[in-house]
């Protein structure tokens, strides 16, 4: 049975305020049991907050960030370890969390420029999941909408899943509806041989627009207005089949669901994810937090 959890991206203002350990404290008093850490970094300190909260609140962590090779520091100063120089160190922090799944995303400017690129980067994800795997952890790559662009015909990613074997996918709802695709179907595809372990869950939202706004539309012609109103949500608070999309990772035998919100439009980290669990309740799935 798919469980659904939290990413921490979502929870990065609660933990540089009031520390992992509080914050987890807070996440468990929502309802919630299933983490997965991104943008926080995996280090002797950090896993033994996890750990902590583990043991005290019932948090498991169940998925972290590391990156197949070196890669520059991100923009939130977050640094990643990598599978070529810290293998041994990616295993005994997953060790000591109970946690077998690791997950990365592209953040190099070329890696889909080209049909190149994207055998490039596809070979270098594949040899650090064989590493991983041959340490009895997997190793799944998280899109976002770059990489359904096409390269003869077919998406980058569906050229990344031809190319690879241990390599899986950590796919998620917004991304591929704004990569022009629909999430139930893709998990489907992608997970039919296994290959579907960990997804990330969030809403796809159109907001009311007003005469105000519309009028300005149409002053300008410009589309781009018309865009850039599409907005992350909550789960059930936007237009996702969030039920089918769950259903088909169950289906596929996928384990965990994180959900995230890239953007908060006003609201505290605690507000969204307190709505998430309500809907989420609602929908019947209060026994898979």
């Amino acid at each position: 049975m798919l469980k659904i959890g939290v990413n921490t991206p979502l929870l990065k203002e609660n933990i540089a305020e009031f520390g992992i350990y509080e914050t987890m404290r807070k996440v468990s008093e929502i309802g919630y049991h299933y983490i997965e850490v991104s943008q926080v970094p995996i280090n002797e300190a950090t896993v033994k907050e996890f750990k902590r909260a583990q043991d005290d609140f019932g948090i498991q962590v169940c998925s972290i960030s590391v990156d197949a090779e070196p890669a520059p520091e991100t923009p939130d100063g977050a640094h990643k370890m990598n599978v070529r120089d810290d293998l041994d160190a990616i295993r005994k922090a997953c060790e000591t969390l109970g946690c077998k799944h690791c997950r990365t995303f592209s953040a190099g400017t070329d890696d889909f420029a080209s049909l190149a690129d994207v055998l490039k980067y596809t070979a270098q994800l594949e040899q650090a999941a064989k590493r991983l795997e041959a340490v009895g952890l997997d190793y799944s790559y998280h899109p976002h909408n770059i990489e359904f662009a096409k390269f003869g015909g077919k998406t980058g990613m569906h050229i990344m899943r031809e190319e690879s074997e241990a390599l899986k996918f950590e796919l998620c709802t917004y991304w591929i509806q704004a990569g022009g695709l629909d999430s139930e179907r893709l998990t489907r595809e992608f997970g039919a041989d296994g290959r579907v372990a960990v997804m990330h869950l969030k809403d796809f939202r159109v907001p009311p627009i007003d005469t105000k706004e519309w009028l300005e539309i149409w002053k300008h012609l410009d589309q781009n207005l018309l865009t850039a109103r599409i907005q992350f949500a909550e789960a059930g608070e936007g237009n996702l089949d969030i039920p089918g999309i769950i259903s088909a990772g169950d289906d596929v035998g996928a384990e965990y669901i994180f959900l995230e919100q890239d953007l908060h439009y006003g609201k505290s980290e605690m507000e969204i994810l307190q709505k998430d669990y309500e809907n989420l309740c609602r929908m019947g799935y209060n026994d898979r937090m």
